[in-house]
Parts: structure tokens; C-alpha cells; sequence
């Protein structure tokens, strides 16, 4: 008996192990195919049984890839955490990105360079700083655009909204009443169609919403991102590869999206002629047509081999006879390795796409970028309140009213994707942080202004961000960028230069009070006088002997008063400038003094003053205090006047 308990037993393990195979075989051919909404709950019950990593990253992809932020958070810090050996570079990035939509961007930007440390991309690294400035930048411009929920609306996802004529096309999965409609198994939702409405004011629609074309819609595929001709006779439009009545399929059973064309029959009144673009495949997605505004070039978005990563933008020229060149990427200034989608280029030739590549608020943001050079610039982010910690898509706006659409799945909507009308308030103008530091410099003994004296302001390492000059009453202003500890010093000829240390912070425009009182070197030294344009030291008279240049005991002793001075302002510069009387040959004379010069030099460095404060220089007979004449007849008063050493301030701290 025992021998058939113990039987059953293995039979019931094995079939209990059989029974958890097939269950997890299930959960992940759900996965894999795209059907996350169905593949939650299996992965789910799988987790409670037995948490793995490649279960767990599974899970929190289907919640990422279905827009539950908060859900796919918690899994993916479970992952990073639990999991942290086995975590992949992307959940990083994705973990991120959940961050940025629950508002913690604090967190966000620490796993953000974790998922670039982790791929090793040295120039974004470098760059980080810089593109959390930046959004600090972006954010500070405000409320650019004034946004309005519109009322075709429902639970279901809306998105796509185009002008056509005094109506609008966009796309949505709505039920269609007494219409069969197969349920698209990534969201559990219909199949997205394209539908019409009139708009009856800018921020408000009549009730009617109706499909826009039953030649073009179907119940087994999606049509979405309809973009018009001109004359409205021709449309592109996303739609999965679908042929025959038939979906096709890849090796891995997936539909792909592809770009669809169809023409207007006048006489019937109806889409014909559809039919997929020559740039489609069946091994990968091309979509969301956008045209150029002379309708020659026509953009879309792809995940086709040799891109920059994901959905990359794409351009592609139609030829006269309707014919499409060669696909051409946009380049690494528009495509990360992240998502590039829905492009749409306005009447001026600025692109729009949203990505989530670039610096952004998190899942896709709306991004702008001017022509130039024959190509697209740096994309910027167009701000605030269009974009947001969500997906913001779908772009479209029309330059010459400033109005148009965008979709976005943001918190307090009617559900899912809902279009938003927009109207621009102001322009895109992205000026970094900047704060202001003013004052008066005075003088400290009467407190006159002082116009003309120069202030400076370094950085923390010393370099040189800007200068200024007081104007006549005194003042200064500097202008210079936030967050930043600066020193700033005054200075003037004659003064004693100030200094003082200022902490930028983040506040825009701030302006920062920092007054200087200098003080004047002849009003506050007794031994410092100016004569003529010199500011020279007073010293007694320092005698050589004849035809001699060594320091006698009674010029060192004047010497060691110098050093004195050295002591009192360590920072002070000064030439010593030896000059002698008119009697003798002129290089005679040159030669003389600049030994006398040099030599007084060399005492004075042997008694501890830096060689760079001083530097010696002799004028022989060129600048006399008497001037003998042509006959050089002077009194040998007036001679000893002329033989003289002067120690001219250079300049003082």
C-alpha cells in the first residue's frame, strides 16, 4: 500500500510541476506576444509561487508597457533591489522614468545616471549636470501653452487630432455602437479607429463623432495618425501589416505597424487606391506619417535595423509619380537610443516628435527643433504644461494661430489617452538661470564714489567670469549664471584691493546687495605718497658708493623697513627703479644703475621677500629730478636729487 502512496505522490509532484510549466509557458507566451494586460495576473500568481528576476522584469515591463506607472514602480524596485545582480540596464532607465511620473525626480536623475553608468555612455555622463540645468531652464519659462481636456473624450484612448476642413480626424478605440470589434489584447481595449468630428469652437465639439471612413477603418487592425494633402485628396495613415483581409505576421507571430496611403474618389466619394507604402516590412514597424509642409518628403518613425536604438525619426523623399526614395535617418542630433515618435512638421519647418530619449519629464515628452544647415539643430523641449511625467504625444499645432492638439495619458483625464486642445501663450525662449550682484564702491576715509574701479567675479577655481567698471556714481552690476559659489573683488589704482565670497542659488533674477569701501594707500600709509603718476614707497635716501653697487650697513638698514612693508601687505608688487646723475657716458650711466637695481633686488629677496614681488630696473640718467642742461652743470645737491633708487607700488592687496 505504501509502495502505491508513495506513487501517487511523485505522480501528483510531477504533474503539479507539469501544471506550473504550462501555467508559466502561458504567462510568458502572453508576455511575449504584446498581450501584457492578460499576461499581468498569470505573471502575478507565477510570482507568489516562486519570485525570479526574469519574472519580476517581465511584470514590470507589462505595467510599464500599459502606462501603470505606480504598479510597474514598486516591481521594478523589487528588481533593482532584490534582483540588483541580475537587473538590466534598460529597467534602470524605466525605473526612472516611473520615478519622474510619481514626481520624485530627486530619485529619478540618481537611477538616470545609473542606467548610463551602466552602459557606459561617457559623453551623456559628462553631460548630466548640464541637462538637469536644463530642465531647470525649461521649467522656469512657466505655463507656455493654455490646455484644455477636450469633450470627444471617453474611457478609452483618443489620440492623433488633425484638421480636416472645419473638422478634425483622430484616432481612438472606442466602441462603435453596432459594430463587432475584436479587443486588442496589449490593453484589453478595441482596436484603435479613425473617426470625425466637427469642431464647433476651439475648446468644444457638437456631440456627433462618427467614423471617418469605413473604406479605411477595420475591425481585425488599428488605423491610426491620419496626415492630409493639402487638397485633402490623398492620406497616410498607421495601420498594422494587413493584407488580403489577412494580418501578417512575423517569425515571432507579431503584426507589425506599417504606413498606409490612399487617395479621394471624387466621383464615388470614397478612400481607394489603399495601399502600403514600398518603405514597409514585415519584419519590423514603420509609422505615424507626418509630411514636410511642400508635401515632397514625408517623415515617420521606425525601429528598422541600423538605427540609433528603439523608434528612430526618419525621412523619405516622394518622388513626382508618387514613388518613395530611400529612407533616411535623421541622425544622432534627433535619435537617441530611446524612443523617437510622432513626428509632425509645422507650416515653418519645425519638427516636433516626442521621445523620451531626450531631457525630458518623464515617458515621452514633446520636443522642437529648427532647421539648420540643411538639417535639423539641437531638438528642444517645449515645456510646461504640455509636457509632463507622463506620455505627451501626438503634437500638432498650427503656426499662424498658435492652436492645435496633443494626447497625453496624464492623471485626470477622462481615461487612458485623452487629446488635449493647446493654445501657445508665449514662445519657446530656454534662458538659463541667471542672478545679479550690485552694489557702490566708496572710498572708506570720506565715503566718495569711487567711478572707475574695476570689479571681478571667479568662479570657485579661480577663472575669470566677468568684469565691470563702476560708473560715475560708483555703481556695478554683475550678471552671472545660478548655483555657483563666486568671489568678487574691487579694485582700484591707488586703493587697496577688496574681496568678498557670494553663494549663487537656484532663485531666477535674484539680485544680490554687495557694497566694497576701499581704502585709499596714501590716505592710510604715511610711508606711501604719490608723486606725480607714481605711487611710490618713502624711503630715506639710499647711498652707493662711487662707481659701486653693494649694500652698504645704512642702505640695509633702510632696506629692512621695506621688508617691514612686505610684511604688513604680503601681496604687494614693486619696481625698484635705480636712476643716477647726468654726469658720465649714458651706458655707463645704464649699466651702473641696473646693478644698483639688481642688487638692492637681491637683498631684499635675501631677507624673505618673494622674487616675484619685485623687479629691478635701471633708467641711468633718463629721468632726472634736476636736468643739469646740455652743460650738465648742476650743484652736487642737485646731483644727489637725480642719484636716487625709487620703490614704485605696482599694485597692493
Amino acid at each position: 500500500m505504501k509502495k502505491y502512496i508513495f506513487i501517487f505522490t511523485i505522480f501528483s509532484f510531477v504533474f503539479s510541476l507539469n501544471a506550473q510549466e504550462e501555467r508559466l509557458k502561458k504567462a510568458d507566451k502572453l508576455f511575449f506576444r504584446a498581450q501584457y494586460e492578460r499576461a499581468i495576473p498569470k505573471l502575478e500568481k507565477e510570482i507568489e509561487r516562486k519570485a525570479t528576476a526574469p519574472r519580476v522584469k517581465r511584470l514590470a515591463d507589462a505595467y510599464y508597457f500599459t502606462s501603470q506607472m505606480e504598479a510597474a514602480n514598486q516591481w521594478y524596485k523589487t528588481l533593482l533591489t532584490t534582483y540588483k545582480s541580475e537587473a538590466d540596464a534598460q529597467s534602470m532607465f524605466r525605473y526612472a522614468q516611473t520615478l519622474k511620473a510619481m514626481g520624485n525626480y530627486e530619485e529619478a536623475n540618481k537611477w538616470s545616471k545609473s542606467y548610463l553608468d551602466a552602459i557606459n555612455d561617457a559623453a551623456r555622463i559628462s553631460a548630466f549636470d548640464e541637462n538637469v540645468a536644463y530642465l531647470d531652464d525649461v521649467t522656469a519659462m512657466g505655463e507656455r501653452y493654455e490646455m484644455v481636456n477636450l469633450g470627444i473624450n471617453t474611457e478609452y484612448s483618443e489620440f492623433g487630432a488633425v484638421p480636416f476642413g472645419r473638422s478634425i480626424v483622430f484616432a481612438s478605440s472606442r466602441e462603435r455602437d453596432g459594430l463587432f470589434q475584436k479587443i486588442y489584447s496589449w490593453n484589453r481595449q478595441p482596436y484603435l479607429d479613425l473617426y470625425v468630428i466637427e469642431m464647433t469652437e476651439r475648446f468644444g465639439t457638437d456631440d456627433i463623432t462618427s467614423s471617418f471612413s469605413d473604406d479605411l477603418n477595420t475591425a481585425e487592425v488599428h488605423e491610426s495618425n491620419a496626415v492630409f494633402s493639402k487638397d485633402a485628396k490623398t492620406v497616410y495613415f498607421t495601420r498594422n501589416n494587413f493584407q488580403d483581409g489577412k494580418k501578417v505576421r512575423d517569425d515571432e507571430r507579431i503584426t507589425h505597424l506599417q504606413i498606409f496611403k490612399a487617395v479621394f474618389d471624387d466621383k464615388y466619394k470614397e478612400w481607394s487606391n489603399i495601399e502600403p507604402l514600398s518603405i514597409n516590412a514585415d519584419t519590423y514597424s514603420v509609422m505615424h506619417p507626418a509630411l514636410s509642409p511642400d508635401e515632397r518628403t514625408l517623415y515617420f518613425s521606425s525601429d528598422m535595423p541600423g538605427g540609433a536604438g528603439d523608434y528612430d525619426l526618419y525621412s523619405v523623399a516622394i518622388n513626382a509619380d508618387g514613388s518613395l526614395g530611400e529612407p533616411q535617418n535623421l541622425g544622432p542630433e534627433i535619435n537617441t537610443d530611446q524612443r523617437e515618435q510622432f513626428p509632425f512638421v509645422s507650416a515653418n519647418g519645425t519638427l516636433y516628435f516626442s521621445s523620451n530619449g531626450h531631457p525630458g519629464f518623464g515617458s515621452l515628452d514633446v520636443f522642437a527643433s529648427k532647421v539648420e544647415n540643411g538639417g535639423f539643430g539641437k531638438p528642444d523641449n517645449i515645456g510646461l504644461p504640455v509636457n509632463s511625467g507622463f506620455d505627451d504625444f501626438a503634437f500638432y499645432i498650427d503656426d499662424r494661430t498658435t492652436e492645435g492638439y496633443v494626447a497625453s495619458n496624464r492623471p485626470g483625464g477622462k481615461g487612458d489617452d485623452d487629446i488635449y486642445a493647446i493654445k501657445e501663450l508665449k514662445p519657446l525662449k530656454i534662458e538659463k538661470c541667471k542672478q545679479y550682484i550690485e552694489g557702490l564702491v566708496t572710498d572708506s576715509y570720506d565715503n566718495t564714489v569711487l567711478g572707475g574701479a574695476t570689479v571681478i567675479a571667479f568662479d570657485i577655481d579661480g577663472k575669470e567670469i566677468q568684469r565691470v567698471s563702476t560708473a560715475s556714481n560708483g555703481t556695478y552690476k554683475l550678471i552671472l549664471p545660478c548655483d555657483q559659489i563666486v568671489k568678487v573683488s574691487a579694485d582700484m589704482e591707488n586703493y587697496l584691493k577688496s574681496e568678498s565670497t557670494v553663494t549663487l542659488d537656484k532663485e531666477r533674477d535674484k539680485v544680490n546687495t554687495l557694497n566694497f569701501s576701499l581704502e585709499s594707500l596714501i590716505k592710510r600709509d604715511d610711508d606711501i605718497v604719490q608723486v606725480d603718476e607714481k605711487i611710490i614707497l618713502k624711503v630715506d635716501p639710499i647711498y652707493f658708493a662711487f662707481d659701486k653697487w653693494d649694500i652698504r650697513p645704512a642702505a640695509a638698514k633702510i632696506l629692512d623697513g621695506i621688508v617691514d612693508k612686505f610684511a604688513q601687505y604680503p601681496n604687494m608688487k614693486i619696481e625698484i627703479g635705480s636712476h643716477t646723475d647726468q654726469r658720465g657716458p649714458d651706458e655707463y650711466n645704464d649699466m651702473l644703475s641696473s646693478k644698483r637695481a639688481n642688487s638692492t633686488r637681491d637683498y631684499l629677496i635675501s631677507k624673505g621677500v618673494p622674487e616675484g614681488s619685485i623687479t629691478a630696473k635701471g633708467y641711468g640718467e633718463t629721468q632726472p629730478v634736476v636736468v643739469c642742461g646740455d652743460d650738465k652743470r648742476c650743484t652736487e645737491k642737485e646731483h644727489d636729487l637725480n642719484r636716487r633708487s625709487e620703490f614704485v607700488i605696482k599694485s597692493i592687496e
